[in-house]
């Protein structure tokens, strides 16, 4: 019985994650005016390119060392980890990268392609 709840809810929830997706694509039928567009560019300049990165934008990467072994250190904020995005741990570890990346000089960076 429990499953078939369980199974109901998650089948649910698709199901309104697709409607949502389908009726989403549409055009919006806001329309501002000419003057409303042009204060609101003033105020989110921005606009939705604050929340993308370059996709040529160099990646760095870092890893830990087990015995003989590199693994990479992943940092996905919005990971279970991180109860999905709410903890601020994530950008405490970012923020102490950032500090012991900046104190190593820019020699000891290895630029390459593909896995290490």
């Amino acid at each position: 019985m429990t499953k078939k709840i369980v199974l109901y809810f998650i089948s649910s929830i698709w199901v309104f994650f697709l409607i949502f997706l389908i009726f989403s694509s549409f055009r919006s039928p806001i329309n501002l005016p000419l003057s409303q567009q042009i204060v609101l560019t003033k105020i989110l300049p921005e606009g939705w390119g604050f929340f993308t990165r370059d996709a040529r934008e160099p990646i760095t990467r870092f890893y830990t060392v087990s015995g003989l072994h590199l693994n990479e250190k992943s940092l996905v904020c919005s990971g279970r980890k991180y109860y999905f995005g709410l903890s601020r741990d994530c950008r405490y570890e970012y923020a102490e990268i950032d500090y012991l990346s900046s104190l190593k000089p820019d020699s000891t960076y290895a630029i390459g392609k593909g896995k290490l």
